[in-house]
């Protein structure tokens, strides 16, 4: 259901069908798909959610890692950092990628990700 809930709209019609069609076969209320993402949520502790044993907001374990190349642009300095982030395959949401695009916009994690830098 978190497939349907956070992507569905992405995918083209043929997709969409199939995608009907299996939720129609399991018969699944489209009404409620957040009844069922709160159901997987029961399935892991709040420190396995933590740990990033699964997605934040879906609940699933299936992740890619992203290799992404990220340009910070200062009045004295311009440098790319090249990071990986673990994003859901699922929902496609990154936490690694919401914490790092917190830390840029501090210039104090901006020079820590400078230092860092090979």
């Amino acid at each position: 259901m978190a497939l349907y809930e956070y992507r569905y709209d992405t995918f083209m019609k043929g997709s969409k069908r199939k995608i009907k069609d299996e939720i129609e076969k399991r018969k699944l209320d489209l009404d409620k798909p957040h009844d069922y993402i709160k159901n997987a949520k029961s399935q892991f502790t709040d420190e396995e959610i933590n740990q990033s044993v699964c997605c934040p907001r879906c609940y699933s374990k299936k992740f890619y890692h992203k290799d992404e190349i990220d340009q910070i642009h200062t009045r004295h300095y311009s440098f790319e950092i090249e990071n990986t982030f673990k994003t859901c395959m699922i929902c496609f949401y990154s936490q690694d990628k919401a914490e790092y695009k917190k830390e840029k916009n501090n210039f104090w994690s901006r020079l820590k990700l400078l230092i860092k830098r090979p």
